[in-house]
């Protein structure tokens, strides 16, 4: 497990994993409430890993309170409940014929209430719910597991790729919410002006493009704007086309 340039941790082999003492607060706080969100930014190394598991709060390949893995081109998902196994059995999994998970950075949000069981969302849309278990109430969670990234915390589902961000909510996070915060993106971010004005005749005008550090090695340039900085412009019907960047 190594950091990424522009916040994350890239495993290729290894895993990130709290101690039990440390983890216990996730059991105590979605306890209280019944409810909960797993949020994630990850990009999968690839399509073809099978039982890797990526966000887990775990004591083991048989015994968890949650689990959000990777299938291929799935997500599936484990709750503990008083209607599923000890393991989460039966997990929620996204539609294997629509290829959901993709090696490419993704927000990916799994959430669970008593009222509507498990969902999962990716990029902000719904992808897999609702739920075809019953909800349950999640009294038999335990606070002796483990909060781990990129494996099992027995060392055995290795997940390779990189998670430039992960939250635990103690609530069933929204659709509109989960949208706002894909929208709001993961990382530091810069916004970079490039003068226009000597091609065109408006004042003070620039291509603005939103920037950040995709990984170590590279840049993100994205949403290109046209602006003028001139409070008397008003610049409308400005097309764009034939962009490149050069470093």
């Amino acid at each position: 497990v190594s950091w990424v340039g522009g916040w994350g941790i890239n495993v290729r082999g290894g895993k990130a994993q709290g101690t039990t003492a440390s983890s216990r607060k996730l059991h105590d706080l979605i306890r209280a409430t019944g409810e909960y969100s797993v949020e994630a930014w990850v990009a999968p190394a690839n399509v073809v890993q099978e039982e890797a598991h990526i966000v887990g709060y775990s004591g083991g390949t048989t015994v968890r309170n949650f689990t959000l893995r990777q299938t291929m081109y799935d997500y599936d998902f484990f709750n503990r409940s008083t209607t599923t196994s000890g393991n989460g059995d039966p997990a929620l999994s996204t539609p294997s014929a629509n290829e959901v998970l993709q090696a490419t950075l993704q927000h990916v949000v799994a959430t669970y209430s008593a009222v509507d069981g498990r969902r999962i969302y990716v990029n902000g849309e719904l992808v897999a719910g609702p739920d075809p278990v019953a909800a349950g109430l999640l009294t038999d969670w335990n606070d002796t597991f483990a909060l781990v990234l990129g494996n099992e915390v027995s060392n055995d589902r290795t997940w390779e790729g990189v998670v430039r961000m992960v939250a635990i909510h103690n609530r069933a996070l929204s659709q509109p919410q989960i949208q706002q915060n894909f929208d709001a993106g993961v990382g530091e971010r810069f916004y970079l002006l490039f003068s226009v004005a000597h091609l065109i005749n408006v004042p003070q005008s620039y291509l603005m493009f939103e920037v950040s550090q995709f990984d170590s090695y590279s840049y993100l340039f994205n949403k290109p704007v046209f602006i003028s900085l001139d409070g008397n412009q008003d610049p409308d019907q400005i097309r764009i086309r034939g962009l490149r960047i050069g470093v």
